[in-house]
């Protein structure tokens, strides 16, 4: 039979480990706990700025698409001041057909065309 005073160490150290196995399970717990909240603010503040960078995304790709349209509209609606300049009389003939000649009644070479296109489109 073991002496007595080895059976109330053997108690002693047991009752020790139990507590610090009990207070290591209690610890990591709680360091668990504060880890799940941090992860838990990282993620719902990566939430809200990928919703920021949509909001903005949708905001860019609106005004491009209002800005694209006005283009557009510019560039199919001939301007005012392009068919007034068409329709202003260029010479009045000397009696011929009786009516003036306007600058859409000139003829003018395709290429011409082309680079007054190409040259208004740089601008």
């Amino acid at each position: 039979m073991p002496p007595l005073w080895l059976i109330k160490l053997l108690g002693v150290l047991a009752l020790l480990a139990g507590v610090w196995f009990h207070g290591d399970r209690t610890g990591a717990a709680g360091v668990r706990a504060e880890w799940d909240a941090q992860r838990l603010a990282e993620q719902q503040a990566a939430e809200a700025q990928a919703e920021q960078q949509r909001l903005r995304a949708r905001a860019a790709a609106t005004d491009y698409e209002t800005k694209r349209a006005a283009l557009l509209r510019r560039l199919t609606q001939p301007s005012p001041e392009s068919v007034y300049a068409l329709h202003a009389t260029i010479c009045p003939p000397a009696g011929a057909l009786g009516k003036p000649l306007e600058l859409g009644d000139v003829p003018v070479p395709g290429v011409w065309l082309d680079r007054l296109r190409n040259a208004g489109a740089d601008f």
